[in-house]
């Protein structure tokens, strides 16, 4: 998520995730957003933190499958 959307800190408990991306749009919602649509999203910090421990024992993995499937896609 903050790769595609523009994350901004509220009170220092949420970070609220902006976006103006129709190709997200449609990934998540099945349509575009339309000429004044915004996509957002809110997530806990707490949440964000326990999510990255979680995941961080398999980053070193992820990123080499990520390579292997884009050059396997032709992505290069």
């Amino acid at each position: 998520m903050f790769a595609h959307f523009d994350p901004r800190a509220y009170k220092d408990e949420f970070i609220v995730f902006l976006t103006r991306s129709d190709f997200d749009a449609r990934q998540i919602l099945g349509e575009p957003l339309g000429d004044d649509g915004v996509f957002l999203a809110v997530m806990e910090r707490a949440s964000i933190r326990s999510l990255h421990q979680h995941i961080q024992p398999y980053e070193e993995w992820i990123a080499k499958k990520m390579l292997e499937w884009r050059t396997a896609l032709g992505f290069s």
